[in-house]
């Protein structure tokens, strides 16, 4: 910022934060003091290292405004402005269809409107009962890692990544794996349509709930997931209900296993209950609802009993006590 006050200026602050679609928070931002010569004549830069703030999405709209005081202690403000943070590496082309945006580079001009076509009628199958209006972007990379080189710090094995406060999802679409990465756009795109629906400032869905509803979308569970499934029913060796509800093992095979039993949690209720029960679920948790008393209002369930009715459903008997 450069400028000419009357009164001498004695500091010169940075207020600056994220257009988040979900938050908590009546005020969100940080502030940065900049290096300034106290004077008339104002000019001072400040520069975001995300190396020690973490990094953000491609796709987020920052905001900012500068906080000056003069010698006297009063205080200016400058209107606020805004800018969206971008992937500068890619000659990014958009389709939009509905709330979502897709964002790509690979795969030709028609490819935003053959991802939009493709996890359609995965997203269909979720019946939530509600218009979705709250506006998504999904940014189609060609290779994971195109996709790590976005953003800081991401893991090895990133693929995809959901950035559920501010509605964007980076995502592996290798246009010469057009089917077999698919499934993975309508499982992070189920994930932020049930946020939609449920978001609360109180506490979210069970683990096994949000997991098997976006696995449900996607149509089937992958082949490893019901040779997973299968091997446990066949062995009596499911993870229980309850270890279900927190963060899914960090193994592969137990990952896996989780993801199977969440779908089969949620296809059983669905077959058994019907969606009418299932929105009611998804309402309940939207005011805040404990996982069990959720449960027990819409089906009349304990978490025992609704697990002993889903092994019964798999051809098991109720789990021994303790």
């Amino acid at each position: 910022m450069e400028g000419r006050s009357q009164r001498p200026i004695e500091s010169v602050d940075l207020e600056f934060g994220i257009n988040l679609v979900y938050s908590c928070a009546s005020i969100s931002y940080w502030t940065a003091r900049t290096d300034l010569e106290p004077g008339e004549d104002i000019s001072v830069t400040w520069d975001w290292d995300m190396r020690r703030s973490g990094s953000i999405p491609p796709g987020s709209v920052i905001w900012w405004r500068w906080r000056l005081t003069d010698e006297e202690g009063q205080e200016i403000l400058t209107p606020r402005k805004e800018t969206r943070f971008a992937d500068a590496r890619f000659d990014w082309q958009s389709h939009t269809d509905g709330n979502v945006t897709f964002h790509w580079y690979a795969g030709g001009d028609d490819f935003g409107r053959r991802i939009a076509e493709g996890v359609r009628s995965g997203l269909d199958s979720l019946i939530l009962d509600q218009e979705l209006v709250a506006p998504i972007r999904v940014f189609a990379y060609e290779s994971s890692n195109d996709v790590r080189g976005a953003v800081l710090f991401a893991q090895e094995w990133t693929g995809g990544l959901a950035f559920v406060r501010q509605n964007i999802i980076l995502i592996t679409v290798d246009p010469a794996s057009f089917d077999r990465d698919l499934p993975g756009v309508v499982h992070e795109l189920a994930h932020l349509l049930v946020e939609e629906v449920t978001f609360n400032c109180f506490g979210g869905l069970p683990t096994w709930l949000n997991e098997g509803l976006a696995v449900y979308a996607e149509g089937v569970p992958s082949e490893s997931q019901r040779v997973a499934l299968a091997d446990a029913i066949a062995n009596d060796d499911l993870i229980s209900l309850r270890s279900l509800n927190s963060s899914f093992p960090v193994g592969h095979s137990g990952a896996i296993l989780s993801y199977a039993q969440s779908y089969s949690l949620v296809n059983y209720l669905l077959d058994a209950y019907g969606w009418t029960k299932m929105q009611e679920l998804l309402a309940v948790f939207s005011r805040g609802s404990t996982d069990e008393k959720a449960i027990s209002q819409v089906y009349g369930l304990d978490f025992d009993a609704l697990e002993a009715g889903w092994r019964e459903s798999l051809g098991l008997a109720p789990r021994p006590a303790g």
